[in-house]
Formats: structure tokens, C-alpha cells, sequence
């Protein structure tokens, strides 16, 4: 796999997820402002072999230098992943049992984070909570966190 980056940004962004096993998803921008996904199993320092890279998001889709976020359960058949998009919306898209990304329910908050902001993280737990926070248009000077558990509604915070 030979991922290219945009050597144009004031930098790439990535983020990735890891079983015990090995099995490995990496998500990129790449140089067209796409945002991809690769995969494979162990380290490629140890000679892995990683698949070619996929188009995840379109670039119309997103802003350029987004930062990128992801949280996976139930091994890696449910992934979330977190970016911004060119009207600094924060979005989500999932995959899961359909076998392919689809948006997520947060599209529906339209939440938004400060232009040109790099943060945004995903936790989430083993009773099916999940968090985000990123850095609001309207609070700029905290994190804002959004969350939700299972079978409830997405809602946000500021954290003090």
C-alpha cells in the first residue's frame, strides 16, 4: 500500500484502529482531500501487507487537513469515523453490518467546530457510550463534547 499524502497541507491527518490480533484499519486524507482506508493485519515494519487504499468520504466532502477520529466495537464490525467537513460541520460515518459507510445519526446534530481546528477525538466504552469532543464555533475556548449511549439521542456539553 502506498498511501499518498498531500505534501501541499501544513500536515496529514490519520488516525487508525487495532485488534489484539493484529487486524488494523488506517484512515487518511489523501492528496485529492478524499479520505481513505486501508487495512491489514500486523505491523508493515514487520513485513504486513496492507491493502490498496479505499475512498471512504469524497473530497467534495470534506475540509481540507480535517482532522480524523475513529472508535470500533464488537471487534471491527462496527467503526465509527469522525471528520470535518468543508462547512465545518463535524460528521460521522458508519459502517457496520451492511458491509459498507453510511452517515451517522450525529450528521443530525449539525455541529460546528471552529474554522481550521485540529481537534477532535472518539472514545467510546464497553456498555456502548460513545464520545466526541472537538472545538466549537460558538465556544471556541473550550472542548465541546458530544455523546451518546446506546438506544438515546445524541447531546453535547462543554467540559469546564
Amino acid at each position: 500500500m502506498a498511501a499518498v499524502l498531500c505534501s501541499t497541507y501544513f500536515g496529514a491527518s490519520a488516525t487508525a484502529v487495532q485488534l489484539e490480533s493484529g487486524d488494523t484499519r488506517i484512515y487518511y486524507q489523501g492528496a485529492d482531500g478524499a479520505i481513505y482506508n486501508t487495512s491489514g493485519v500486523g505491523s508493515a515494519v514487520s513485513g504486513a501487507n496492507y491493502s490498496q487504499g479505499a475512498v471512504i468520504v469524497p473530497a467534495e466532502k470534506v475540509r481540507p487537513n480535517t482532522p480524523l477520529a475513529v472508535i470500533a466495537y464488537n471487534g471491527l464490525s462496527e467503526i465509527r469515523l469522525y471528520f470535518i467537513d468543508q462547512n465545518n460541520q463535524v460528521r460521522e460515518v458508519c459502517y457496520g453490518s451492511a458491509g459498507d459507510f453510511v452517515p451517522g445519526a450525529l450528521d443530525d446534530m449539525n455541529y460546528k467546530a471552529a474554522p481550521n481546528s485540529d481537534l477532535l477525538y472518539a472514545v467510546t466504552n464497553s456498555n456502548g457510550e460513545t464520545r466526541v469532543g472537538f472545538q466549537s464555533a460558538d465556544a471556541p475556548g473550550v472542548i465541546t463534547e458530544a455523546g451518546i449511549s446506546l438506544g438515546k439521542n445524541w447531546g453535547s456539553a462543554k467540559l469546564a
